[in-house]
């Protein structure tokens, strides 16, 4: 009797640790991310940096909102976007981006419009 339960025991074990592969687990991040934007005090037609996570490596795929007003995307990789701030008043603007893996608005800072300096690139 005391064999059975051994080998009931060795069973029971060798089947806990078959079932726990660690080669089992893929971490899956698909979902769009604003992280930041850069420079934040910008003109308009000047170009500014979104930086965060799936958006599409084709520029056309990607839509950019400042405001409801479209900027243009002129360079996209998976974790940036370079865009060209189109024509707007003086103001803090908030952002939007539509991507195929979804659409996100920032709720952070935004871009700052202003008529009284230039940019200098920093964040």
């Amino acid at each position: 009797m005391r064999k059975i339960y051994i080998l009931l025991l060795a069973y029971s074990l060798l089947s806990l640790f078959a079932a726990c592969n660690d080669n089992d687990y893929k971490a899956s991040v698909t979902e769009l991310r604003l992280v930041l934007v850069k420079p934040t005090n910008v003109y308009s037609g000047e170009i500014a940096t979104i930086l965060g996570r799936n958006f599409s490596t084709v520029p056309e795929e990607n839509a950019v909102f400042i405001n409801d007003q479209q900027a243009t995307v002129i360079e996209a990789f998976k974790d940036e976007l370079k865009i060209i701030l189109p024509e707007m008043a003086p103001g803090k603007y908030s952002i939007r981006v539509k991507s195929p893996s979804g659409e996100l608005t920032n709720t952070g800072s935004g871009i700052y419009r202003s008529n009284n300096c230039r940019s200098e690139g920093g964040v």
